[in-house]
């Protein structure tokens, strides 16, 4: 009843920002669509989904018959499935080898593209991280706001899920 209510106004503040997050940012140059995914490093997560620390990706756009695909760019990271897509995918934290997590860009127009990491001032752990694009059989250090541009053709090579990979090092 009406002595239930309370008219005291309670806030929920987060009290300390997310530790260990690589924001990835997928953005066209030739049309105004970007798509984000982030990757975090936690205590228990799996290669798995886990439904405490992950979340799914979720398709943008509709599918269009005539192109074969959807009207707007998809990023999303993959582990050991490539079936298994995350919009926030959380993995554990890497032993003395490193550890690699797939790229994928879905629903890409032929064009011109960047793909920029942020956040990573949350890094804690002291970790290399690496861009390779097997397309091109190059790698880069990344480090935080870097901006990797690249080109996606109707080569099935320059997109999809094969082509860009980041690999977690404990040393350089």
């Amino acid at each position: 009843g009406e002595s239930a209510k309370t008219t005291s106004k309670n806030q929920f503040l987060r009290t300390q920002a997310t530790e260990n997050i690589i924001r990835l940012t997928l953005e066209s140059t030739t049309i105004a669509q970007k798509d984000e995914s982030v990757i975090h490093f936690v205590d228990g997560a799996t290669p798995d989904f886990d439904s405490d620390f992950d979340a799914y990706k979720r398709r943008n756009g509709d599918y269009i018959s005539s192109l074969g695909r959807n009207s707007y760019i998809n990023l999303s990271t993959y582990n050991v499935s490539q079936n298994i897509d995350f919009a926030i995918n959380s993995i554990s934290y890497i032993a003395e080898c490193g550890k690699v997590v797939g790229i994928k860009v879905q629903d890409a127009a032929a064009g011109d593209y960047t793909l920029t990491f942020s956040d990573m001032e949350t890094m804690n752990q002291g970790y290399y991280v690496y861009l390779i694009d097997n397309l091109l059989k190059k790698q880069f250090l990344v480090t935080n706001n870097y901006s990797y541009s690249f080109n996606i053709s109707t080569d099935t090579s320059s997109f999809g899920n094969n082509r860009l990979q980041l690999r977690f090092d404990t040393e350089s």
